[in-house]
Formats: C-alpha cells, structure tokens, sequence
C-alpha cells in the first residue's frame, strides 16, 4: 500500500512538472536545462568523476578548460532532452516535416528495399529520443529495447509516449525472438550500441583506447538474416532552430570475410561508427555514463 501511495505521488509529481514545462518556449527550456545541467555538475561528484575519466582518456590532448566546456554542455543536453521529451506527444507528420531535416535518406531506403529488415545503429548522441520518434512516424514504425521502469503509472505514461509515435517497444528479456520476427517482417529496429552491459552478453571492442564490454545482439542477428545496419544520428540545426537527422551508408555482414570471428569484427565496426560521430559532435554524448564498468 506505502509502494502504490508512493508511485501515485511520484506519477502526480511528474506529470505536474511536465505539465509546466509544456507552457515553457525553447528559449526558456534551454535557459532551464543549462541552470540545471551546471547545478548538477557542480552538485554530483560521483558522475562528474565518472565524466572526467571518459572525456579525458577519450581527448588526453585536449585542455582542461575545453573538456570541462564539453561535459557541462553535455550535461545541459541531458537535461533538456529529458525536459522536452514528453513533447512527443504533440508529434505528427506535420510536425515532423516542420521540425526535423532528414540527409541521405536514401541510404536507409535502399536498405528498406532489400527486404530483410534494418538496424538503425545510434547511441546517446544528441536528443535520440526525438530521433526514434521523427524516424517512425516518418517511415511508419519503429522498434525499439528499452527497460521497464519500476513505477507502472510512470512506465505507462512513458510508453503512451513513445506508441504515439508509433514506436514499438520490446522488453530486454527475451527481446532477440522478438527482434527476429520483427526482422523477418521486415521492420526497422533502434539499437543504441554505446552502453555498459554484462559480461555474458558482451564482446569486448576498442572504444576511445580502451575495452568496452558491447552488446553483440545486432551484430550476430545481422549475420543470421542479412538485414542491414544503417547509422543515423540526430543533430541540432542550427539555422532552423529544429533538427537534422542524417543517415550513413548501409552495412552488411555479408562483407565480413572472416565468418568465425564476424561478430568481434562487426560489433567493433559499429562502435567506431559510434566514436567517429562522437568525437565530431561531443557535447552531444552521454559522458556520464560508466561506459567501462565491465573489465575484461
């Protein structure tokens, strides 16, 4: 009875300060994330560490003062991406066509034509909620793996969200039986490969010099049925005020020539797509996270 009282305050708390940052413009959601994201920078030691070390062992060349730029403008995006994120509900093909700009879309098409379903290959770059929900409502659908959350209504609400847009949602557990139909049927699935994960699920690839325990589901699913990995990324634009999403070339496990050490090869393929595009954009990452928790 305590844990329902709880999660109902938690859900009426959430909803009411969502409710107030509907009404805010752009301009004072920014002006709100970057107070936020500089108070909490200055204000958690523990995930401010976590940040140095990532951005650090990522740009030992670079100066303090530019990495420390980097990470409080990082944390503002994170801030503001989840300000912001319940706006989805207000997203239509209107709406999309009016804010986002899509480049090389016809990498992603030529990969749809194939017929064997598509990876969508991104991280935690830039705002990827928007992301997952501009690409689905503009191409029809979208799948995606993400976690329950422990408080239901929360859980509920937030999947209201994302089915708004037409974004499937596939639970971890037992996830690969799902993505695999999903892919004989010729959907698109959303895969953040710039996690942590356990040692079990993992294989071990260069990532900034260092080991990185990295989901290999997509690599060896890509190898199964021949769908094609498509890199997307979302950026701001900075002259419309709005976003461009731009994709990259396909690519496919086919060109792997060595079958037996393929989803090594393939899962370190995709994650130097990943630092590729961070390392070009990255006050758009999520430094925050303990990339390297799992050692070898």
């Amino acid at each position: 009875m305590i844990k329902k009282t709880r999660y109902f305050i938690e859900y009426l708390l959430l909803r009411g300060v969502v409710g107030i940052i509907n009404r805010l413009s752009e301009k004072h959601v920014r002006a709100v994330a970057s107070f936020f994201g500089h108070l909490w920078y200055a204000l958690d030691p523990k995930h401010r560490a976590i940040a140095q070390a990532n951005i650090q062992s990522a740009f030992p060349g670079m100066s303090g003062d530019n990495r420390t730029r980097i990470l409080k403008e990082s944390y503002v995006n994170i801030i503001e991406t989840f300000m912001i994120f319940p706006r989805m509900a207000r997203f239509d093909s209107t709406v999309v066509e009016q804010k986002f700009t899509f480049e090389c879309e016809d990498y992603y098409e030529e990969a749809v034509r194939r017929g064997k379903g598509v990876f969508l290959l991104t991280g935690h770059i830039g705002n990827w909620e928007f992301a997952a929900a501009a690409h689905s409502i503009r191409h029809h659908g979208l799948v995606a793996v993400a976690k329950d959350i422990h408080n239901p209504s929360i859980d509920a609400y937030i999947k209201s969200l994302r089915r708004n847009a037409l974004v499937e949602v596939v639970r971890p557990r037992n996830a690969v039986f799902r993505l695999l139909r999903s892919l004989k049927q010729g959907k698109t699935i959303a895969m953040l490969l710039d996690q942590n994960t356990l040692k079990h699920e993992a294989v071990f690839v260069d990532f900034f010099g260092r080991p990185a325990a990295t989901q290999y589901a997509m690599a060896l699913m890509a190898l199964k049925t021949g769908a094609a990995v498509v890199p997307g990324f979302i950026t701001r634009n900075a002259v419309t005020g709005g976003y461009i999403i731009r994709y990259e070339k396909p690519l496919s496990a086919d060109d792997v020539q060595d079958r037996d050490a393929a989803v090594q090869i393939l899962t370190q393929h995709y994650t130097a797509i990943l630092e590729h595009q961070i390392r070009r954009a990255p006050a758009l990452w999520f430094w925050v996270h303990n990339r390297f928790k799992t050692t070898p």
